[in-house]
């Protein structure tokens, strides 16, 4: 089983500077991160399921220690993760978008209807 997350700063629009950002850009407190997070799995069939399984409750647990929205409360998108989930086998599937969810549950459940799929191969990948 091959899983691969990616970390990167969000991409804030031009109205908004580092010195705008409120808090400390490098905080030791998780609940401020504020990051993009791209999780992308091998669903082929070489994967062991119970592994995947016991990986994505792995996964949901680590990531409710984030804020995960696209904006905050008022509305910005300050201080709050969001999360890509990607697939592959024979080829790739984007399950979601980094725009697409909206909260911890959102996340959790499209996590946890991940399926190792009947394909045997991740030979000859056509993203």
């Amino acid at each position: 089983m091959v899983i691969t997350c990616c970390l990167s700063s969000p991409s804030f629009s031009n109205k908004y500077s580092v010195k705008d950002v409120p808090g400390t850009l490098c905080s030791s407190n998780v609940t401020n991160a504020y990051v993009d997070i791209y999780l992308v799995f091998d669903l082929s069939s070489n994967t062991d399921a119970n592994k995947l399984r016991q990986v994505t409750l792995s996964l949901a647990s680590e990531l409710s220690k984030l804020q995960i929205a696209q904006y905050n409360d008022q509305g910005e998108v300050w201080h709050r993760s969001r999360v890509s989930i990607i697939t592959y086998a024979s080829t790739a599937n984007l399950v979601g978008n980094i725009t697409q969810y909206n909260s911890l549950s959102e996340v959790t459940s499209a996590l946890l209807s991940l399926q190792v799929s009947n394909d045997p191969s991740t030979y000859g990948l056509n993203a």
